[in-house]
């Protein structure tokens, strides 16, 4: 790659006028290598020491002059794509040549007096001399904006460094944070493996104490039923109305509290089943569950609708249950509605899918409704309605194991909707 025409162009129309123009003065090109016309200066008393300081300093000179500017000249060629100035450069070497020349003309003529040759030279580095500062004077401007550039770029360095500085402070503030977090982290996954433990084995103490209640109090409770039957079958005629009464309480509440045993050992069950995930037909289950009810009970009117195609994702037995609870609650508490009416059925509520259980039955205040789900937790007295206080409870702790939730809203004698969502992936 060569340096750029320009350069080169200017760097010769110097040389050349610097060449050629002496010579246009009067006698310098006839007399350049005369010797005959001057008398040559008388050295000859110079000590040998002061003779050859003059001539050695003029020659070293001269050398060093030359070798600076082959120098400069390198440097403008490896660097001719970033100096914006190569051709002054060049310009400034030739002068510094020229002047090394002028420096061994010196030394040459105290040997042989061609007094035009060193005229001719000193012209030479004159001419060199002046275009070089001609050349240099409108170059300050632009050496000026270009320190400024300098200056602007090194406070941009130093703004650069503090902001790295900064930047790294920042990072290691936020490695610090982090590994505070992770310690965090790891404590507390350490206490919720704890608590978990201890969750797990309270689950089993109470699944232990639900097996225990369950084996230790039926077998009592079989005999207070089973006496109690006895005396209503054998013994019927000894006892009056209030006996026989008294007798039919005992028998009624000993079955009843079997059934609470039997609530609480399948609420205790429903922590311990393994989900299976798959799609369930809701649809299908309350048609199945529907015509069971109504089969219970022939008598009734109810008006029933349930939708089609609703699909959910979950343990099928599981999601029986839930159906099982619901509509078995909208058929209680409808019992004694005029014109009853139950709807199963879902819609969309901010961009999910939830399924809804209404009636027009007894209802509920909603002062009362944080009790609904509740174990044994009744709003209606078992005169009313009959029932444990468990399905509800269970039904609860079924969704919350699929990852969903129920929701309650009602009105005392005018109905009831439970609305229920499961993650649909």
């Amino acid at each position: 790659m060569q340096i750029r025409t320009t350069t080169v162009h200017r760097t010769l129309l110097m040389l050349v006028i610097g060449l050629l123009l002496p010579f246009l003065w009067p006698g310098v090109l006839p007399n350049l290598f005369d010797t005959a016309l001057f008398a040559h200066d008388d050295h000859s008393h110079w000590p040998i020491s002061l003779t050859l300081l003059h001539v050695g300093s003029d020659v070293l000179i001269g050398v060093a002059y030359t070798v600076i500017a082959s120098v400069l000249g390198v440097l403008v060629y490896k660097n001719r794509q970033l100096l914006p100035f190569d051709w002054v450069v060049l310009s400034f070497g030739l002068f510094i040549v020229a002047c090394g020349f002028t420096h061994l003309m010196h030394a040459f003529i105290r040997f042989q007096p061609m007094y035009w040759l060193d005229a001719y030279v000193r012209a030479f580095t004159a001419i060199v001399s002046v275009a070089t500062a001609v050349a240099l004077l409108p170059l300050l401007p632009r050496v000026n904006r270009l320190i400024q550039a300098d200056r602007q770029l090194k406070q941009q360095q130093e703004q650069l460094q503090e902001a790295n500085l900064q930047l790294q402070q920042q990072q290691e503030a936020l490695q610090e944070l982090n590994r505070s977090l992770d310690q965090r982290a790891r404590a507390l996954n350490q206490d919720l493996l704890e608590k978990t433990q201890q969750l797990e084995f309270t689950n089993k103490e109470l699944e232990a104490f639900a097996f225990s209640i369950s084996h230790d109090l039926r077998t009592p409770l079989r005999s207070i039923n089973g006496f109690s039957q006895a005396l209503l079958e054998d013994h019927q005629d000894a006892l009056d109305d209030t006996g026989r009464g008294y007798l039919s309480r005992i028998k009624k509440n000993s079955e009843r509290m079997a059934d609470l045993i039997d609530d609480i050992l399948h609420l205790s069950r429903i922590s311990r089943v393994e989900i299976r995930h798959q799609q369930v037909n809701l649809t299908r289950i309350a048609q199945e569950v529907l015509e069971d009810l109504q089969s219970i009970q022939p008598e009734r009117k109810v008006e029933v609708t349930i939708e089609e195609d609703l699909i959910a994702l979950g343990d099928p037995a599981l999601l029986r249950m839930v159906v099982q609870n619901l509509l078995g609650n909208a058929w209680k508490f409808t019992s004694k509605t005029p014109h009853a009416q139950i709807h199963f059925g879902k819609r969309q509520e901010q961009g999910s899918t939830v399924f809804f259980v209404s009636d027009n039955g007894a209802g509920f205040d909603m002062q009362n409704a944080s009790r609904l789900f509740g174990v044994f937790q009744r709003l209606h007295s078992t005169e009313a309605f009959e029932g444990n206080g468990v399905g509800l409870a269970s039904v609860q702790r079924i969704l919350h194991r699929h990852g969903g939730h129920i929701t309650a809203t009602g009105q005392l004698n005018a109905g009831a909707t439970f609305t229920f969502a499961l993650p649909e992936e």
